[in-house]
């Protein structure tokens, strides 16, 4: 039975032994571990590749999750929306809200997976993937084919709109505030699409 079989053996309350590990694969920590520079690892695919490939050898017995993908941090949904990045030296990037008020949230245009933030990035990505992680790797842990990466709805608003004004506005505005939700979840089904 590979990791990935006793994984999913565990998600359905079967007994399995020994016990799975999955670890959370998102930078800043993996990249470090490694020595690789955080801003190397987000702007070279090639690198956060190997970033990967490295940490699934040192723990071969251990399921990644998300598993290797196009990492950048929680950024990516927020940022097709107009938010604009700062790419910290030493940590994942940092998304500034693009609306000012709930209010706003009647600006909000569609977003366009292939022109958008860093969606095209992403995309590019996820095909250099496909093309280059060892099919090893894929048939041993699943990763790759199939998969998509997103933040949910309330994470993306929250991104979006700004924590603080998000929370005030499910007391102060919940109707725009379910605009937004509403929004922001019909543009990630299409982003997972994209994907």
């Amino acid at each position: 039975m590979n990791v990935l079989e006793r994984v999913m053996k565990a998600i359905n309350h079967e007994e399995v032994y020994p016990v799975p590990v999955v670890l959370w694969d998102l930078a800043p920590w993996m990249p470090k571990m490694f020595n690789v520079n955080i801003n190397s690892y987000y702007h070279n695919t090639e690198k956060k590749l190997a970033v990967f490939t490295k940490l699934q050898e040192t723990f071969p017995e251990v399921l990644l999750f998300p598993g290797f993908h196009p990492d950048f941090g929680v950024v990516i949904q927020a940022s097709a929306f107009g938010g604009r990045i700062q790419w910290l030296e030493d940590d994942a990037p940092y998304v500034y809200p693009s609306l000012e008020k709930i209010e706003d949230v009647n600006k909000i245009k569609p977003i366009n997976p292939q022109n958008d933030g860093l969606m095209p990035y992403v995309l590019r990505e996820w095909e250099y993937m496909l093309k280059n992680v060892s099919p090893k790797i894929i048939e041993k842990y699943g990763y790759v084919r199939g998969h998509a990466v997103c933040m949910g709805p309330a994470e993306t608003a929250g991104l979006v709109l700004g924590y603080e004004k998000l929370f005030y506005g499910y007391f102060e505005n919940p109707s725009l505030v379910h605009k937004l939700l509403d929004i922001i979840t019909d543009e990630t089904i299409k982003w997972i699409k994209a994907q």
